[in-house]
């Protein structure tokens, strides 16, 4: 079972969850996203599951990754909770649709570490706790170590000598 769990682990490619009570073999584990299929990312985790089904680990397991859609099929806030409450057994998300649960997870946002680092000091394990506690799920862990700050413009800024951006005198709401 570890060995299972590392292996899926390392395919992880942001925020997955699993619930808990869904980790029984000889059947398929169910898998939605917050973003639609012409994601980057979700063609790449649908990549994963398909790689992770052809795998040994998952013949011996009797274990399969079936993606059952994305937004179309739940809506990204309401996700967590149909994960919660056995719709689904995986899903690949984002933390910020659901700090309502787990204000925790907006940590994931403003780490400057690595999803290795926070796996080695324990805060995977930490925010995995947490989510047990408050959603019935397991982290299985994070890529993005902070999402940063953004701020787009319609118009192109000046750039001072220090190499950043001039916003003096730039109307920007919030």
């Amino acid at each position: 079972m570890d060995a299972l769990i590392k292996y899926i682990t390392r395919g992880c490619l942001a925020f997955t969850l699993i619930a808990q009570a869904s980790t029984v073999f000889g059947e398929s584990l169910r898998l939605v996203t917050n973003w639609g299929t012409g994601s980057y990312s979700v063609s790449r985790t649908i990549e994963f599951a398909e790689e992770f089904n052809a795998s040994s680990a998952a013949k011996e397991a009797d274990l399969e990754i079936v993606f059952v859609g994305g937004p179309e099929v739940s809506p990204a806030t309401q996700q967590l909770l149909a994960l919660t409450n056995g719709v689904f057994d995986l899903l690949f998300g984002s933390a910020g649709y659901y700090v309502g649960t787990v204000p925790e997870a907006y940590a994931t946002y403003g780490t400057t570490i690595t999803p290795m680092e926070a796996r080695g000091t324990g805060a995977t394990e930490l925010l995995d706790e947490i989510y047990i506690e408050k959603a019935n799920a397991h982290v299985l862990g994070w890529i993005a170590a902070g999402v940063g700050y953004h701020i787009w413009l319609t118009n192109e800024p000046q750039i001072n000598k220090d190499g950043l951006p001039e916003l003096d005198g730039i109307k920007i709401r919030s």
